[in-house]
């Protein structure tokens, strides 16, 4: 299974690194929402990660440059892929909402969350993107498969 996880991630940051490279290029088109999509996506995935790994997440208003978003999204990726290197998939995550509510969840229960969180919101800046007169890339992870 974590080789699958990892397999996923892989997916997600290659297709978060195309997107965000093919926004950078057209910045002045994009809406706000587009661009604070994209910048969500970003922050969503390092505050899952800091829940898994206990860590403080202290500052969910920044707001990322298209450069520091790339450099984001490369070191969620490493991020999680540590974590399926050391930690048990099955291992219980207690942690808080954003509005104080402890919840409790497996590491694979979270890492399905977030490869969908990334998807469902990427299909939206594709939506936005399509909305501007901009040609999105081609993210299907079956099309991905087929160029590797």
């Amino acid at each position: 299974m974590k080789t699958y996880f990892k397999d996923l991630f892989e997916y997600q940051h290659a297709m978060n690194q195309k997107t965000i490279l093919l926004c950078m290029s057209h910045g002045d088109k994009l809406t706000e929402r587009t661009q604070g999509l994209l910048f969500h996506n970003q922050k969503a995935h390092k505050i899952w990660n800091c829940r898994i790994l206990n860590q403080e997440f202290a500052d969910q208003r920044q707001i990322y440059n298209w450069d520091e978003m790339l450099k984001e999204d490369l070191l969620n990726f490493k991020n999680t892929i540590q974590i399926l290197d050391d930690r048990d998939l099955n291992e219980q995550i207690s942690y808080k909402t954003s509005h104080g509510e402890l919840f409790q969840n497996t590491i694979q229960e979270i890492m399905t969350h977030v490869s969908n969180h990334h998807s469902h919101h990427r299909a939206q800046v594709i939506s936005d993107l399509r909305q501007q007169g901009i040609q999105p890339p081609v993210t299907d992870y079956i099309f991905y498969k087929r160029e590797k």
